[in-house]
Formats: structure tokens, sequence, C-alpha cells
């Protein structure tokens, strides 16, 4: 016993060290996943060998093992995908083997993949170590039925497309024609019979009863005579206890089916049969060769006997055929991917040796694993959830995704990816004059209200319908009259088939006499409502208070009420549009209305008409604007709608000052469809103009449609043809409706779905439709009517955070094939299922409180903002202003005040020029000089900064100073220019160097003068503060009458400076100045005190000019074209990383040795 004890005591203990392994582990793993930005995935790959039981080596990885490069790159490649993070990927090969894979798969575990792709076969027992382990597993070749128990496998999702996944399809069907039991004749194969087992499984849920099944002898004894007598033993059987009969077999042995059944009578109207052809490459094939359908190469048939009685009797097969992949973007990926696979990681030179290999179709199965989990991690991301297995695999079950293989397909509620099929019937063909099997209808997934689970639904293409055989316009039923036996017929019913006629003629009667006095009575009343015209309004009664044109849709326009006196009772209605209507704002009873003139004096009231106007009277709901009313009395016609105070949405959502959260935009949507739903199901059947600019929004935040019916009366709005207006209204209109030239003013259900989806595109851009794209709308027009693809389609750049389903559902509506497109009752389930999701009311009532408390914080944000903004701005103007002008003239003219000249009796002037300017400007290209002048003048700014002067202006070479205004400095004027002077001058000597001319010296020739002179400001445009009087004019001929680098000085300016002391002048003798005559002039050498030449507050480049010139100026590192080099991180490097050339001369600053700009050989001073 103690021995008994000890063992189950170890049991337990290893045991729980076991779950704390597993436990210690997956906390570990989610740190990992929680805090990185790089998300690697782990493919597990037969590579180079698959199990007979799998398939051929047709099917080995190494075939389309590069689609994952492919999916990772447009993954990391996409902006909207998880925006700041990385995928990276590592793969292992399986051959094919379970242990291998599970060896492989622990192997990723432990390098801690955030995903495992795969594995390709033998998946069962590493999807529940995937689920232990809480990692994502998505499959792109698994198929075992067992997968989709998701309380085994919670982590497990798969893009390939199962067999079991065909019975939903099937049920859409028989339920599509009230077939409730059936017959099976299923193919003696493993794969099928599974298939048989769980269909019959979904069939007894669904209430249809399967009264037949039978098995074929096996694939190996097909066209033999042996397998001939089998499948017409099972027709015999079948006759009394069926009318449909399903294959559940490849299509080649279905084929031999119906070969049979044509034989056997079987094709006369009262059965059918259905098959499926699940293959797709045989279906690309037969899709463009559709005479492959009823051919075999079996030698065992007479050909011609073969193909006609099967072309015959395909009038009764409904044919489940999977879809081909659609245009250039399945072929472009197939291209991609055999250039990519003789690239790393996987290096095989498969289809190099193989000339003409087309890469299997799993290559596009892998890539949609890979990009799908992409897309559920960035959910799982922006919800703020850990990304576990659970989190992401939830976000990828009951969704549909746009395939690489250019078609929606729907992951269900397990997981599973589903077929994307076609219904093909046998029609009649006007160019072949033969039947061909030919594309009827699609399976659209609809999801259910109360399940919030999506199901295949049944629909007809546009303008299709299945030609039944026997020329009946309506499907077989899936019995006799009376029963297989008799049991729907009573003994006294057969006996009396007489007193059945007779009764049943005079029921008939009596029926049609009471629906003929009834529909008479209806007509009546309706004739009543037609003539009393209750929509009827009186013009005079409309009273108008203010005056508004508008080019808007009806009733779109809103009204900033005023008060002036003078356009009190002014008609609006005379401002007209480019259109010829006018919107206008008025009042009716009391109330607020919109009055919309329309553009002709009169308009026949035919019932038509009459009838249109009672439709809209009828109309009432809360998401569609109300009519109230119309004037139809010559000369004014007009449509009078309710009042919507707050404008279009368009407006709302063009302008950025409203801040709409994800609350308040999916109310805003789902009052769109609502209001839509409600259209569509009303007399009014479609919109024709459903457009942002056409949803009106009122005083209380419910959104109405708007623009919609009376289809007479808006024909007559004549919109001008082949402008920028016309064309831009185009935008929302369906790609079939632009190619006709004709359509429907009424416009189409499905053409509003579209409508629809171009206004979610503007809730997403918030900047109209196609904002991103640089074409006009006449170009984008052109486009979309083209048939491109992938179609050509506005660019979603910014997702709405919260509802990013919004965008799923958007891709969906604008689908180029309408019946594609979902309905707006099928949008107003996913709407209402998006809504509950988010914890969100459909009434956005239930949210204004909260609403209102965001606007207000949002409001004081707003206005802190802009207040700020506006004491910048204006800091940058105070500055640019005093920048122009002296600091003190430029708070007089910020006051408003005048600024009068003012006469100051001392002050000193400073002019200089560049001695052979012109021939060095001839021998120089235009922004070579600007650069010159630009260096020149920065240094010289630089410099005058240390002194009490001001400059005036520069004039080409040019440079003007004053000293002794606008402040007066006493005499110090002289004292201060003379300095600032031979600080120039001794720059331009020792510092200064012409860069596109290292070797030239400038030559500064300089001239001062003192004196009065009166300054002010002269101009209202560009004003400036200029100088006037006699010193002026000295002081220039001063500097043009002196020698290069020489300063040139008055007599009067000697003087001063005499009285200063601390100047050594040397007299110069009489020089004639022209006005002047001739005067003692004197050269001024050196000051006793002067200045080290020293710059502080800005560095210079190691050649002597000054950074910010430098970086703005024409250089080696910059285009000698612009001005403003942009200063990249490549730029810095290079500044960096490139030697200084060797300065021969001293440079202005420190801070050039403080920032480490200058070699050894640089002196500051």
């Amino acid at each position: 016993m103690e021995r008994m004890d000890r063992l189950f005591l170890y049991l337990r203990i290893r045991r729980s060290i076991q779950r704390l392994f597993i436990l210690g582990f997956s906390l570990l793993y989610y740190c990992s996943l929680s805090t990185g930005k790089e998300f690697k995935i782990g493919l597990i790959i037969p590579y180079k060998t698959v199990a007979l039981h799998v398939g051929n080596n047709f099917m080995k990885g190494e075939n389309f093992a590069a689609a994952i490069t492919i999916a990772v790159e447009d993954l990391n490649s996409n902006p909207d995908i998880l925006p700041g993070h990385n995928i990276t990927f590592t793969w292992e090969d399986s051959k094919c083997e379970e242990l291998l894979t599970i060896r492989q798969e622990f192997k990723m575990i432990n390098s801690r993949v955030s995903a495992i792709i795969g594995p390709g076969c033998n998946c069962k027992v590493a999807a529940r170590n995937a689920a232990a382990f809480h990692i994502p597993m998505i499959s792109y070749m698994c198929s075992s039925t067992e997968l989709s128990d998701k309380k085994l496998y919670p982590t497990f999702a798969r893009t390939f497309a199962v067999d079991s996944q065909v019975t939903p399809s099937v049920i859409s069907l028989l339920k599509k024609f009230k077939w409730t039991t059936v017959a099976i004749i299923y193919e003696n194969l493993t794969k099928w019979i599974d298939l048989k087992d769980s269909m019959k499984r979904h069939l007894k849920a669904n209430g249809i009863k399967v009264s037949y099944e039978g098995s074929t002898i096996g694939p190996f004894a097909l066209h033999s005579k042996v397998m001939d007598d089998r499948i017409r033993e099972m027709m015999s059987e079948i006759k009394n206890k069926a009318r449909i009969v399903i294959f559940v077999t490849s299509f080649h042995m279905a084929r031999e089916g119906i070969y049979i059944a044509f034989q056997e009578n079987m094709i006369s109207g009262e059965y059918v049969f259905i098959a499926f052809e699940l293959d797709q490459v045989y279906a690309a094939k037969r899709k463009k060769l559709p005479f492959l359908w009823f051919q075999t190469d079996s030698h065992y048939r007479n050909s011609s006997d073969f193909v006609s009685s099967v072309q015959k009797g395909s009038e009764a097969v409904l044919l489940l055929t999977v879809k081909a992949p659609l245009g250039s973007t399945y072929a472009d990926f197939k291209k991609r991917l055999e250039d990519r696979t003789k690239d790393p990681p996987f290096n095989s030179s498969t289809y190099i040796s193989n000339q003409g290999m087309t890469p299997p179709v799993f290559g596009a199965y892998l890539y949609d694993a890979v990009y799908q989990f992409g897309i559920a991690l960035n959910k799982t991301l922006s919800r703020n959830e850990t990304p576990v297995g659970e989190a992401i695999i939830e976000k990828m079950r009951d969704i549909n995704y746009l395939s690489i293989q250019g078609y929606q397909v729907h992951i269900d509620a397990n997981g599973d990816a589903e077929f994307n099929l076609t219904l093909l019937s046998s029609k009649y063909n006007p160019k072949t004059k033969e039947k061909e099997m030919t594309e009827t209808g699609n399976f659209h997934i609809v999801t259910h209200t109360v399940t919030q689970r999506g199901t295949p639904d049944f629909r007809y293409k546009e303008n299709m319908t299945i030609d039944w055989p026997g020329g009946r316009k309506t499907p077989p039923k899936d019995h006799p009259p009376c029963g297989f036996n008799g049991e729907l017929c009573s003994v006294d019913e057969k006996k009396d088939n007489k007193t059945t006629i007779i009764a049943a003629v005079s029921g008939a009667l009596a029926f049609l006499v009471l629906l003929f006095i009834a529909n008479f009575y209806r007509h009546y009343r309706a004739e009543r409502e037609l003539q009393s015209r209750f929509w009827k309004i009186d013009y005079d009664e409309l009273c108008f208070e203010h005056r508004r044109g508008s080019n808007t849709s009806l009733a779109s326009t809103v009204m900033h009420q005023r008060d002036d006196d003078e356009e009190a009772g002014i008609p609006l209605l005379e401002d007209t549009t480019a259109e010829g209507k006018t919107t206008s704002i008025g009042k009716y009873k009391g109330n607020v209305v919109t009055v919309a003139k329309l553009p002709t004096r009169s308009i026949d009231l035919t019932r038509k008409v009459l009838l249109e106007l009672k439709q809209m009277r009828d109309i009432r709901h809360d998401n569609l604007n109300q009519f109230i009313g119309a004037c139809a009395e010559p000369p004014i016609v007009c449509i009078v709608m309710q009042y919507c105070s707050r404008g279009s949405l368009q407006d709302i959502l063009e302008n950025s000052d409203v801040k709409l959260d994800h609350m308040f935009i999916a109310s805003l949507v789902s009052d769109i469809v609502k209001g839509m739903a409600y259209l569509h199901s009303s007399d009014i059947r479609s919109h024709g103009n459903l457009k942002s600019s056409n949803c009106l929004v009122d005083s209380r935040w419910v959104l109405k449609i708007t623009d919609y019916g009376l289809p007479t009366f808006r024909s007559k709005v004549k919109k001008s043809v082949d402008n920028y207006a016309y064309y831009r209204d185009q935008l929302w209109v369906a790609p079939e409706l632009l190619r006709n030239p004709n359509r429907d003013i009424r416009g189409t259900q499905k053409g509003d779905v579209y409508s629809f989806a171009i206004i979610l595109h503007e809730f997403h851009t918030r900047e109209g439709p196609y904002a991103n794209s640089n074409l006009e709308p006449k170009e984008i027009i052109h486009r979309v009517k083209e048939r491109e693809y992938p179609p050509f389609r506005p660019i979603v750049t910014k997702l709405i955070g919260g509802v990013e389903e919004l965008r799923e559902l958007m891709t969906q509506c604008w689908e180029e094939e309408p019946e594609t497109r979902p309905d707006f009752p099928d949008i107003k389930k996913i709407m209402h299922r998006l809504l509950i999701q988010n914890g969100m009311k459909t009434n956005i009532f239930d949210n204004i409180v909260y609403m209102m408390e965001k606007y207000a914080d949002n409001l004081e944000e707003l206005v802190m903002e802009r207040t700020g903004q506006l004491i910048e701005e204006k800091k940058k103007t105070d500055a640019l202003l005093e920048r122009m002008l002296p600091p003190s003239v430029a708070e007089q003219l910020k006051k408003g005040k005048a600024v009068e000249a003012e006469s100051f009796n001392q002050v000193s002037i400073y002019f200089s020029d560049i001695v052979g300017f012109t021939s060095l400007s001839a021998e120089s290209t235009p922004m070579q000089v600007v650069a010159l002048l630009n260096d020149l003048y920065t240094l010289f700014d630089d410099i005058i900064r240390e002194y009490d002067v001001y400059k005036v202006e520069t004039i080409g070479d040019a440079y003007m100073v004053v000293s002794g205004l606008p402040i007066r400095n006493g005499s110090r004027h002289a004292g201060e220019i003379a300095r600032m002077s031979l600080h120039l001058v001794d720059a331009v000597q020792t510092i200064f160097t012409v860069r596109h001319k290292p070797g030239y010296k400038l030559k500064l020739r300089v001239g001062i003068h003192s004196g009065p002179v009166v300054a002010g400001v002269v101009g209202n445009t560009m004003p400036r503060y200029c100088l006037f009087g006699d010193t002026v004019n000295t002081a220039s001929r001063m500097e043009s009458n002196g020698e290069p680098l020489r300063i040139h000085i008055s007599d009067q300016t000697k003087k001063i400076l005499d009285q200063l002391g601390g100047f050594i002048v040397e007299e110069r003798g009489e020089v004639f100045l022209k006005g002047k005559g001739n005067c003692i002039t004197y050269w001024l050498i050196d000051a006793v005190k002067k200045r080290q030449l020293s710059v502080k507050g800005k560095s210079h480049h190691p050649n002597g000019n000054p950074l910010l010139s430098y970086l703005t100026a024409p250089s080696q590192f910059g285009s000698t074209g612009s001005l403003n080099v942009r200063r990249t991180d490549s730029f810095r490097k290079n500044i960096k990383s490139t030697p200084s050339p060797k300065p021969k001369k001293k440079v202005w600053h420190k801070f050039d040795v403080e920032d480490g700009l200058l070699g050894a050989d640089h002196t500051a001073v």
C-alpha cells in the first residue's frame, strides 16, 4: 500500500510540474508578444514530399512556399496594417510525417513565434498543441473535418476550403426552390463518404429528408458495363423515392449518372440532378471551353452518342462549381511566385527546371492565410487585446475577405473557409446555336440577425433564370402530385374528380369576382387620393425672410439667420444656380422649410406625376427628409421639404473643427442604412442620387436622406454636361450606370449600394471622394467606367478607430459586379451587429449627454490651441516687422499711429560697395552672385549687431548703415560707425572667402560722413524707413571717391572723432566732390580701442561663412537651383563625415571649436 501511495504521489507531483511549466511558458510568451514590435510567424510545410493520402508531388511545398515571402512583404508595405510593427517568418520541412511535424512545431514554439502557418498534413495533434500554448494556427492545406470543432481546436483556422463546406450552398439551393426530400448517390471513396455523412447531418438539421442513398462501385469501374448497371439500378430505385438527386461524387462520375438518367427517360422535367466540380483547374479549363463539360476521353463510350446524350441530359442538371480566379491579380501573383521561388530562403529551381509548370492553387491559400493573420493581428492590437491564439482566431471567424484569387471568400463561425461557388445551368447560346452550361447565379453571404452568423444565400445573376427541362416555367416539385405511394390523394377524390373540378371552378370564379370588386374599390380610393392633392401648397402661403442661393441638392442649404430689414420680404427664388435650381429657406404655417424652385415655369400634372407626389406624401421615416408639398401653379414650380439646420453630411465631414468619434460615425452610418433600407422597401424603390450632400443632419443630429423620389420633377433640373461640377457629381454613381448613357434618373438599388460605399470612404478620409487621387473628376469617371482589374476605386489611407469593419463593408459595397454587392437589408443587419459588438445603441440620443461633454471639452481645447497659434503668429509678425523697421517706428505702426518724419541734428552715415563687382558678376552665374552677396551681408549683419548702428538698406553690392538714429546717442555715432568700418574692412581682408572663387579677394570701398538728416516711413505698401538730406548724398560721394580697402571720411566726421579720441586718421588732401567742390578729406587708419573680431550667437562653417548661410545657399551638398536645401539625415552625415578644407585664415567664432567643426589648424579670435 505504501508503494502504491508513493506512486500516486509521484504522479500528482509530476502532473503539477508539467502544468507549472506550461503556465510559465505561456506567461513568457504573452510578455514577448505584448511588448515586441516584431512578430515572427512559423511556416510548417511538406517541402519535398506529400503523403499519398493527401495528394501528389505537384502539391509539394517547394512549388508554392514562396507565397509566404510575398504575403509578408505585402503586409509590411501596407501602412494601414500593423503600423509601427514588422512581420518576419521562419520555416521548417515536415516531410508530411506526424512525429517530425510535432518536433518542428515545438521548435517554433520555443523560438516564440506569434503564429504557426500550416502544417500541410497531420494537423490534428499539431492543432491541439497550438491550443495548449494559445498560439494561432492557420492552415492552407489541412482537410480533416474534425478540425472544425472549436471546443477541441479553439486556435485553429484555415483558408483551404474542405469538401464539407459545399453543404451550406446545397442547403441554400434546396431552400430556394422549396425542396425538402432528396436522394444521394455517392462515390465509394473515403473523401466522398465523409462528405455524404456530413451532408446528411446538416440536411436533417435543416428539415430536409434523405429518402435514398446509394453508392457506386468505385473509380476503377468507371466507364464499364458493371458501373452502368449499378447506376441504372440506383436510378430505378430513385424513381419511387425522390425527384431531386444529389451526386456526392466527382464530376466524371456524375457525368456517367447523367448519361444513364437520359437513357432512363428522367430528363422530362420531373427530375433535377445536382452535381459538383470542386477542382479549380478543371473548372477554369471548362469555363474557357464549355464543350468539355459533355466530353469524355474514354474509349468505352461512343463519343458522339455520349456527348449528345450528356448535353441533352444537362438540361436537368444544376452544377455547383468553384469559381476560377478572376482578373489579373492572380496571374500577377503566380508570376511573382515563380520569380520568388528561386530567391532565399527557399532557393528552389523547380520552375527553372520545369518550364511551363503552373503554381498550384495552394500558393493562394498560403498567401491568404498569412495575410488574414496580419489583418486579424492588426484588429487585436487596435483593440488593446493580448495577441494570443483565441483572440486572433476570433477575428478570423465569420468574416468575408478578398482573396488573392480575385473574389470574396467567407470563413464560417468555425474558422473554415467556404467554397466560393457559382451555379451553372443549361442555356441556349445563340452564337454556337447549342445548349451550354452557363453561369446563372451566385451564393451571397447573409448575416442572420439572431445568430449573427453568415450563411450562403442563392441569388440569380441579373437578367438570368434557370431554363427548367420540359419547357417548365417553375421548378419541379420534389414529389409526385399524389406522393410516391398515393398518400397525398384520398380514395374519394380519385373517384369523384368531376365534383372536384366543378367545386374548384366555382371557387375560382367566386374568388375572381371578389378580387375584381376589391381591386375596383382599391382603384377608386387611389384615384380619389390622387385627385384630392393633399400635397398642394399655395405659393402665397410661403413666407421668405432671407435670401440665399445654393447649388446643393434639394433642401441641403443651411441658413445663417440675419436681421437686415432691407432683405426682408425679398423672394429668394430670384437667385438661380448653374443647374437652374434655387434652394432657399422660408416658412410654411409657422414651420421653417426648405424651398427648391425648379427651372421651369409649368409642369403637366399627369397621372404619373400625381402618383409620384402621392408617394412622396405617404413616405414617413425618421431617416428620410419629409416631403411637405409642392407648388405646381405657373409661373412658379417648387418643392417644399423639411428644414435641417446643421446642413449636409458633406459639410460636416469636410469641416476639421467638427470632431467625430467612432460612436458618432457609426450612428450616422446606421441612419443612412436605415433610411435607404426603408426607401428600397417602399414604392419609390431606389434613390438614384445618393451622395453626402444629399444626407442632411437636423438639430438633433439625426441624419435624414433627401433628394429622393419625384423623377419627373428632378428631370427638369438640367445639368451642364462636360464641366467640373457635372463630373464631380458623377463620383458617387455606380460604374454600370456610368456606362449607360440613357440610364433611368431613379437609378438602381445596387447603384445606391455603390453610392453608399463612396460615402463610407468619405467617413474614412473626411476629404471628399477620391481625395487622395491627383486626377481630375473627368479622368476618374473615365477610369471607373473602364473595366480595369482590380477596379479603380478610392484609396483609403486612414481607418476609423473602433469600427474597422466599415472598411470591409465599404469594399463589399463597391464591387464591380452589382449582384455581388449586399442589399441594404443585409447591410442593416451588419450595422446592427457592429453596433452591438461595440456596445453602442442604434439611437444617438442614448449617448447625447456624453457627446456634448466631449464636444465642450473639445471646444475648450480648440480655443486654447487657436489662441496659442494666434500668439505665436503675432510674435512672428512682430519679429518680421522689427527686422524691416526700427522697433520704435514698428510700435507706432502697430498702434495705428501715423509715423511723422523726424529731424536728427547729428548722425554718421556709412556707405560701402565692392570694387570690381561688375566684372566679377560677369564671370559668375546669377546663383553664384546671389550666394556671394548672401554670405557677405550675412557676415556684415552679424558684425554690426555689436555696434550702436542701424542698417538702412542694401542695393546690389552697396551697403548703407547709420548711427545716431532713430535713438540719439550724442556724439558717439561717429565712433560707432568708425569702429564698425574698421571691423568690416578687416573681416573682408582676413576672413571672407568667395565660395566659387577661393583665391579671389574682395576689395571693399568705404565712405563716411556726419551731419543732419530727416528720417521717416515712406509709402503704404511695403513701407520703408528712409533717410533724406545732403548728408546722405555726401556720404555716398565719399564712398564713390574712395579707394579699395580704405575708409574715406569727411572733415566733419574727423572733427567728431578727434573729440572722442582714440582714432588714427591720415589727411588725404583736397578731393573734388560733385556738388561740393574741392573738400579736404581723410583716411581712417585704425582705432586705439577697437573691438576684437568676434561675433556672438552664431556658428560658422570652417571656410569662414556662417553655417546658416552655408545651409541655405548653393554648395557642393545642394542644388545650385535653389537657396533652400533641405537638411536631411544624409546631409548631416555628409557634413560630419566629409573632412573640411584646411583654412588659411582665422575664422570668426569660438563656437566652431566647441562644436568640433574646426581642425587643429584653426584659430578662434
